[in-house]
C-alpha cells in the first residue's frame, strides 16, 4: 500500500465515524476544514461549506465544497444555519476552544448535530509524534468532554486507530491492520486509540 493509498484509507475512515451524522443533512459546515479532503471522501450529498482561516488548495474540487475563509470564533454565517457542523483536529489549533464551540452551537439548527473529532493525547503513535516531535496540544478525553459536552444533547462517544503511516509496499498492509484492529476492539487498549469522536445533538436552550 502506498502513501497515497494509506491517505485515502485514512480518510475513508474518518468519513465513516461521521456517517451516521451526515445521512438527511442538507447543509453542512467544516470547521477548519484544511485543503477540503474530508468533504472528498465523506461525499455528502448536502451543500458542504468548509471553513478556515488558512484554506489550503488540493483536497475539494469547489463543486464538493464551497470554501470560506474566516475565523473559527467568528463565523460568517447566520444563526441556526446548519443541519451539521463537524470539526476535525482544530480544536487544538485555536486559541480559544470554548468560543469555537460557542460558535459551532450558534450556527447549528435546533435539530441539527454536532460532530467532534479530535486527536487522542494519549495514544502512542500521535503522542511521540506530534505532542512531543511538534508540540500539538491534544486533547485527553476529560479535557474533551468538559469542552464539548456542556454544547450537546446525547453525546455519544467512540474511538479510532488511524494514521498516514511512512510506510509503503503491500507486506505493511495486514500488519497495520491487524494493529488497528487491537487497539480499536480491546478495552483499555481503544483508549488509547488515535481519535476521539463524539457526536451528539445541539444543545437547546
Amino acid at each position: 500500500m502506498n502513501s497515497n493509498r494509506w491517505i485515502e484509507r485514512y480518510f475513508r475512515k474518518i468519513a465513516a465515524a461521521i456517517l451516521p451524522s451526515l445521512e438527511g443533512a442538507e447543509r453542512i459546515l467544516d470547521v477548519g476544514c484544511g485543503d477540503g479532503s474530508l468533504a472528498r471522501w465523506a461525499n455528502p450529498t448536502g451543500r458542504y461549506f468548509g471553513v478556515d482561516i488558512e484554506l489550503r488548495p488540493g483536497g475539494a474540487a469547489p463543486d464538493e465544497m464551497e470554501a470560506v475563509r474566516a475565523d473559527a470564533t467568528n463565523l460568517p454565517f447566520a444563526d441556526e444555519s446548519f443541519d451539521l457542523v463537524l470539526a476535525k483536529d482544530s480544536l487544538h489549533h485555536v486559541e480559544a476552544p470554548p468560543s469555537v464551540m460557542a460558535e459551532i452551537s450558534r450556527v447549528t439548527a435546533p435539530e441539527g448535530r454536532v460532530v467532534v473529532v479530535e486527536s487522542n493525547r494519549w495514544n502512542p503513535i500521535g503522542y511521540f509524534h506530534l505532542v512531543l516531535g511538534k508540540d500539538h496540544d491534544h486533547w485527553t478525553r476529560g479535557r474533551l468532554r468538559q469542552l464539548v459536552e456542556p454544547w450537546m444533547d446525547d453525546a455519544q462517544w467512540s474511538t479510532m486507530e488511524t494514521h498516514v503511516y511512512p510506510v509503503s509496499g503491500r507486506a505493511f498492509d495486514i500488519p497495520i491492520r491487524l494493529y488497528e484492529f487491537v487497539m480499536e476492539r480491546t478495552p483499555l487498549l481503544n483508549r488509547l486509540c488515535s481519535y476521539l469522536v463524539v457526536a451528539g445533538n445541539r444543545r437547546r436552550g
